[in-house]
């Protein structure tokens, strides 16, 4: 048999066993490829065609070295023969280069990757080297992201995907990884140039994106409905919900995705965890931890959902250090970076928490979350203007988050501007009730909603629009009803109606639940009201007809003074902070300013 056969079998081997997974067997008759190149080296100089395939078998050789993670060794392989340099008369130079940077990249050498990338003139990309030039685009973007340069990597991932639109992993890191909002992704989507053959393509590009406000034509809703078992669409889905507060439909759209796909590792495992941890499904979460333990140990979300798992049971510092281990290995994991500072916030470390809220910021350009968060950290500690300008960020960034708003009625209600308060309350509650759910049917209302309506009660009051706010504190009681600040605002606003035996039955009930100083105080001045008044029905006392009404209104005016009543009266109605949990948020009540135990 010559030499060029033996050759060509080994080549046909070394394809078969790569094809077969077998790295190891396909490197060793690699090996044996290039050592025959070599012995023939010299007399064949002078052929051209001989070189060709001497150059391709290095190149096999050096890919089979890549396969077995001997990076180094691939790498030096290309270096020393000259294959990472760019030449004029070589025409395959850009996938050696290319392999050349991934082994670069496997070894954590960032900065050597974008080196041996090199810059990439216009005139050198034609549609021989397209797909392999969009490659070596994707890996500076990678490399970029590594770096902690996020406008560069969203750089490179754009320029990725104008060259080849069909470079599905540009996308998917430009929107996981939230380097884009949803608006500036179907922006890009809306300029990518497919081949008119593959133009379908961009439909399904469409019908895996979040935002349902942009290009619903009939060709993405009929593929979103072919594809409503894909984990991409189901992962949307879930998103969907879950940014909208719509915690329960979350959990039940990620659960049946987990439940299809037990080991799937996509961004709908960071919404499963974080309704889990919303919906305080303690068994559930104890679960999934020990199934991803057991699997990836050391992958960053199986320790983010230890993390979760000891935040849902109080164990803050426990939870930090899964959430700071998450972090180190993989720095861009934005879900650590928000369960971290939340760990911290919790327990009122406002500098820790602004520390880790602002790494999420630096990593999560795309995500309005970070803002938010640091917008409501801002409000714990009353610095109103500084919170207004990142919560406006937020809401430039997705204006569809009923928290937003609900934060942005909170500055109002510090502010005393009632009716702004009014309004974003009530824009929170379409937001987040807009699955249908019925206002007179409360029993239908989420439990998290009952601060918002808590709070909108509170600000109808303050206008002294007592029917509304009697509407909206018994809604807040309906939908949780072991809540005595809710029980303390209502019987109040009837204390200031004059109705004085509803306001007693409903300061009993509050101090029913928690003894609070304001409350028996009122309770007490209520009950000295009832007296008079039966004294006067009596003809005991001389009271006038209009004392009563007076003296309900200097319990509204004493409160807004620095009479004995007004601290009390504000801590009880300070603003209650919703705050989401992870990247994706879980709605946590956050007491500010509570009298004594929290509600």
């Amino acid at each position: 048999m010559s030499m060029e056969m033996i050759k060509s079998k080994l080549r046909e081997k070394v394809s078969t066993y790569n094809s077969l997974h077998q790295f190891s067997t396909a490197l060793f008759f690699a090996d044996k490829l290039v050592a025959l190149n070599v012995n023939e080296q010299q007399t064949n100089d002078n052929n051209s065609n001989y070189e060709q395939n001497n150059v391709e078998d290095y190149y096999l050789y050096s890919k089979c070295l890549f396969l077995n993670k001997h990076y180094h060794r691939a790498y030096d392989l290309l270096q020393k023969n000259g294959y990472l340099v760019r030449k004029d008369n070589h025409v395959n130079i850009e996938k050696f280069i290319l392999l050349g940077a991934q082994c670069k990249f496997e070894c954590g050498e960032w900065e050597k990757c974008l080196d041996v990338l090199g810059d990439i003139e216009q005139k050198d990309i034609n549609s021989n080297n397209a797909q392999i030039i969009s490659s070596q685009f994707l890996l500076k973007g990678r490399a970029c992201e590594n770096l902690s340069n996020p406008a560069k990597a969203r750089f490179w991932y754009t320029q990725t995907l104008q060259l080849d639109p069909s470079n599905y992993d540009a996308l998917q890191r430009l929107t996981t990884n939230h380097l884009l909002n949803e608006s500036e992704t179907h922006e890009l989507l809306a300029t990518l140039k497919f081949p008119q053959e593959d133009d379908w393509i961009k439909d399904i590009y469409y019908a895996t994106q979040r935002g349902d406000s942009f290009n619903q034509t009939s060709a993405t809703l009929e593929f979103r409905s072919i594809l409503s078992s894909s984990c991409d669409v189901l992962a949307m889905e879930a998103e969907n919900h879950f940014y909208s507060n719509r915690f329960n439909k979350a959990y039940e759209i990620s659960k049946k995705l987990i439940d299809n796909d037990v080991y799937y590792y996509g961004p709908a495992l960071s919404v499963y965890l974080s309704c889990l941890v919303e919906l305080k499904l303690k068994n559930e979460l104890f679960l999934v931890c020990h199934r991803l333990s057991d699997a990836n140990p050391n992958m960053p979300v199986s320790l983010y959902a230890i993390a979760c798992y000891y935040f849902l049971l109080g164990k803050y510092e426990e939870s930090r250090r899964y959430f700071s281990k998450a972090t180190v290995i993989d720095p861009q994991y934005g879900p650590a970076w928000l369960g971290f500072g939340h760990a911290f916030a919790t327990q009122g470390e406002h500098d820790q928490a602004m520390a880790a809220y602002r790494s999420a910021n630096r990593t999560l350009t795309g995500s309005h979350l970070p803002a938010l968060c640091i917008g409501m950290e801002l409000i714990r500690v009353n610095n109103l203007n500084l919170s207004t300008q990142y919560l406006a960020q937020s809401q430039s960034l997705c204006s569809t988050d009923p928290i937003v708003y609900n934060e942005l009625g909170v500055i109002n209600l510090k502010n005393r501007d009632y009716s702004a308060a009014i309004h974003n309350f009530s824009k929170a509650l379409d937001l987040g009730l807009s699955n249908g759910t019925n206002f007179s049917t409360t029993h239908d209302i989420p439990e998290m909603w009952e601060a918002t309506l808590f709070n909108i009660g509170h600000a109808y009051r303050k206008l002294k629009d007592y029917t509304n706010a009697v509407k909206y504190y018994q809604m807040a009681i309906t939908t949780l009803s072991n809540n005595p600040g809710a029980y303390c605002a209502l019987a109040f606003t009837y204390h200031l109606m004059g109705n004085i035996p509803l306001a007693i039955e409903y300061y009993h009930q509050s101090l029913a639940l928690r003894d609070d100083s304001f409350a028996t105080v009122m309770l007490s001045k209520a009950l000295e009201e009832s007296m008079d008044s039966l004294n006067s029905f009596l003809n005991i006392g001389k009271i006038s007809p209009n004392n009563n009404n007076n003296n309900n209104n200097n319990i509204e005016t004493s409160t807004d003074n620095n009479s004995p009543l007004a601290t009390p009266l504000k801590r009880i109605f300070n603003s209650i902070v919703v705050k989401p949990f992870g990247l994706l948020g879980t709605a946590q009540r956050v007491p500010v300013d509570s009298p004594s135990t929290p509600y």
